[in-house]
Formats: C-alpha cells, structure tokens, sequence
C-alpha cells in the first residue's frame, strides 16, 4: 500500500469514527395555543457545557418537527423555540434523543393574569435600608397565551431606590437578570419579561438612605392575594391607619416578623412605617405565598426577540 493510499485509508477511517459519534436529537415543537403543529418557528441548539453556545438553528417542519445532528454528546443541551418573538426552552441532557417544546401565542393584553404575592423583606446593614421586594404573577389564561407589551408588569420603588439587582423566574426555571425599565411616571417600573401561562416570579433589590424609620407605601397597580412584610424582630413595624395587616409566624424565618394583609385590591392602602434595625437570616426556603417568596434559559439571540 503506496502513502497515498494509507492517507486515505486513515482519513476514510476517521472519518467514519466522527459519524459513528455524532449523535442526532429531534423533537416537536406545539403551540399550544391553537393546539396545532407550530409551523415555521426557529428552533436553536444550545450547547450549556461552556455557558450558552449556539451550536445549530433550523426550522420546524409542516408536523412542527425538527432535528439536530451534533458531535458532543457527552453535554447538556438546550433547546429554544421562537415563537412571535418569544423564547420557550426544555433541556436535554446527555442522552437525550427527544424532547417537545410547547409554545404559546402572544397577545398585549390577558384576562386572567393575577398576582398571587407581593413581598417585601427588608434588613439594615451601614446605614442603608435594604429591600428585596418578590411579585408572584400567575397566567391563567384561556386559551393559554404569553402576555408581553412594552409595560408587562409595572411597579413603584420608593423616591431615593437604588436598584442593586433584578430577576425574572419561570417555572422549573433559573433566574434570569432583566432590568426594570422606567416608565413616564415618576418612580414607576416595568418588567419588559414575557408572561408565559404558569407562575412567573420578578424579584428587584434595592437600598434606599435610612435615618432610623421609614414610611413604605408599596402602592400596588394589581389585585393582590396577599402582601406580605418581612422585618426582623429586632426592628418594629406599625400598620397605618385603614390597614388589615396580621402577624403570621414562618417557621423558615424564626427571626422574622411577618405581616400579612390578604385580599387588597388595586390601589388600596397598604402603607405602614417600619423603625430600628436589624439583619435576616437566608431562609431554608424561596419566597412564596405568605410568609415567604417560575421554563426558561438565557436571552434570545436576537434583540427582537423576547427572553
């Protein structure tokens, strides 16, 4: 056998042994809004390993079919799919060789968007007041849709607020960062995130100067199954007048005083002063419905795309 001959051979063999690796992944993607194949939408490959890589992009097909043929197996995989500028991901393992991806129509305005709780925990550390405040927004729309407009989920922040960070939670979820943009009223906030059908968690940090007391109006835009006030024991709280707040003990939080008004409507008063000092311990557990505090991946590759 001349060298030429070798080359090839080996060449040939290698070849081989990289198709023998390659690992091919399909799915499906649904809209499950019309309950239909979703025709036409971009479906991304992201390769996890080293952060967020596109490793592939294709359409689904006529079925709502797509695949991928990729050569590094032995990671994590995320799968996107656009759908009117929304994201909607499902993770693949190593060893997938499956995996549906549902999306939803988007509309700018949804009945049956409620918020479950609105949270406020607050601690002072070197003379700073510092608030971590969660809203807990449920979708229920029929048929299921994903709400976005250019003010999907507004709020206030007190005069003087420096916002520290802010996040975004899909169900089975990891928080994402998303900035809260200003809108023409003074003081008042939008989260610019999809609400997609389930529970979507927003939670924004902020510290605001403290000389001792405080007057806190969360002044909320939504009604509300329960508000919720976190202070440490070591700090005093005050209902002001017109207020239902009722103390609630956590069992996560046992240096905590929880305050809980249930029921309040849209604009109605909430306000309460809060004095002293005093810091919190992390709690065993997220924040939820009363007395404590969301699929998604990273953002869309293209800027007019949704997260």
């Amino acid at each position: 056998m001349n060298l030429t001959r070798k080359a090839f051979t080996l060449s040939l063999v290698l070849s081989l042994g990289a198709y023998a690796s390659a690992e091919t992944l399909t799915g499906t993607v649904t809209n499950k809004t019309t309950n239909k194949p979703a025709a036409g939408d971009e479906v991304v490959l992201i390769k996890l390993a080293n952060g967020m890589e596109e490793a592939a992009r294709t359409k689904a097909d006529a079925k709502g079919n797509f695949k991928f043929t990729y050569d590094d197996a032995g990671g994590p995989h995320l799968i996107r799919a656009i759908h009117q500028d929304v994201t909607y991901h499902r993770m693949a393992p190593p060893g997938t060789t499956s995996v549906d991806v549902e999306v939803f129509d988007v509309s700018k305005k949804l009945e049956g968007i409620s918020v479950t709780a609105d949270v406020m925990r607050f601690q002072v550390e070197n003379g700073q007041l510092e608030v971590i405040r969660l809203f807990a927004v449920n979708n229920e729309s029929k048929p299921p849709k994903t709400q976005m407009n250019d003010h999907n989920f507004e709020f206030y922040l007190p005069e003087g607020a420096k916002i520290v960070q802010a996040t975004a939670t899909t169900a089975g979820g990891n928080p994402l960062n998303t900035n809260p943009v200003p809108q023409g009223e003074k003081n008042r906030y939008a989260f610019l995130f999809p609400l997609r059908p389930g529970n979507t968690q927003f939670e924004v940090e902020y510290q605001l100067p403290y000389d001792g007391k405080a007057n806190i109006d969360p002044k909320s835009l939504y009604p509300l199954q329960h508000f919720v006030a976190i202070v440490p024991k070591s700090m005093q709280f005050s209902a002001g007048s017109g207020t239902n707040y009722q103390q609630m003990p956590d069992p996560q939080q046992p240096d905590a005083n929880v305050q809980v008004a249930s029921g309040a409507q849209a604009g109605q008063a909430l306000v309460f002063q809060i004095s002293g000092e005093g810091t919190l311990s992390a709690r065993q557990e997220n924040a939820g419905a009363p007395g404590g505090g969301g699929g998604g991946g990273g953002g869309a590759p293209r800027s007019r795309c949704r997260a």
